[in-house]
């Protein structure tokens, strides 16, 4: 389940233990934590706001809990936005760009992380993968600093509070 995640050496110690505590973020972590156990009505977190608040660590809290406890649901994927975008960009002249895509789509549970608007192109694919996955109701992880940029369909799908599949912290 470590190498299905994908989760770099260096974020393999994000854990729930091993984050800060913080009043301002009590709630989201209490969130978190359901969530890591299946616990949650959400089937989607999306955490956004400025650098240094511990988005990241909290979404990867929530996998390395998962790897640890797979009672909790299925296994998570972690990818960092950027990342994602080359993959699949590679896949044209490799061939691989559909399989790229569908190892992303199908996951039990994926952590997008950093995520931003990157131009017609990547938008397209953003609103792809996050189109698939919100039909599906799978468990997805975004973080962000701001969704100022983001195509309207993909700001839809992150705030949609209304069905009770997102929930979103500010």
């Amino acid at each position: 389940m470590r190498a299905f995640s994908e989760l770099p050496e260096a974020l393999r110690g994000m854990t729930f233990e091993t984050l800060e505590p913080r009043t301002e973020t009590a709630d989201v972590v209490a969130e978190a934590r359901r969530f890591a156990k299946g616990e949650s009505d959400a089937k989607w977190l999306v955490m956004s706001g400025s650098v240094g608040w511990g988005k990241t660590h909290i979404g990867i809290s929530i996998i390395n809990e998962r790897i640890d406890h797979p009672e909790y649901g299925g296994a998570g994927k972690y990818v960092f936005w950027l990342d994602f975008l080359t993959q699949l960009q590679a896949g044209f002249d490799d061939g691989t760009y559909h399989q790229t895509l569908d190892r992303y789509r199908d996951v039990p549970l994926l952590m997008v992380d950093n995520l931003k608007s990157g131009g017609k192109w990547a938008d397209e694919r953003l609103l792809d993968l996050l189109d698939w996955r919100y039909i599906r109701r799978l468990e997805t992880i975004v973080t962000l600093n701001t969704m100022r940029g983001l195509d309207t369909p993909v700001q839809d799908r992150l705030e949609d509070i209304g069905t009770g599949l997102v929930q979103v912290f500010a």
